[in-house]
């Protein structure tokens, strides 16, 4: 799957901006320089180049996922906005109580996602397998 050479790639982007996130994919401390309070420019250029070739070097055994995800993503924002707009609409419901229940929808409907995802990219990986071991 390429989702772990593309985070590198946007953590790359953002740490130009300044901006470190929590359990990174890239090697932050070989990246930061040791004698000023910047970045090392060789290093990240080094990283970047690195993980492209990753990309690159993959492409032909490797499942896109991005695709997937965001094929589901419509219906799933779909399901969420109809339920939203039935618990305003419900005027039993307290806000709290409105809040919790699209909070816990929100993270069903992520489960779903992910399960159907992950099912799809399961099977298309085994017949990439399948296709690499013949050849």
């Amino acid at each position: 799957m390429l989702d772990g050479p593309i985070k590198g790639l946007k953590e790359l982007e953002m740490l130009d901006k300044g901006i470190v996130v929590p359990n990174p994919v890239i090697r932050l401390l070989s990246l930061v320089s040791t004698t000023q309070d910047i970045t090392n420019i060789p290093a990240v250029k080094s990283e970047r180049q690195r993980i492209k070739q990753v990309i690159a070097s993959g492409q032909d055994c490797m499942v896109n996922v991005l695709a997937k995800k965001g094929r589901d993503r419509e219906v799933v924002c779909k399901k969420f906005v109809k339920l939203q707009t039935q618990l305003m609409q419900n005027p039993d419901l307290s806000s709290e109580v409105c809040l919790r229940i699209l909070r816990s929808y929100r993270l069903k409907m992520l489960h779903e996602l992910s399960s159907n995802v992950l099912q799809e990219v399961y099977i298309d990986s085994i017949k990439v397998q399948t296709l690499q071991t013949c050849n």
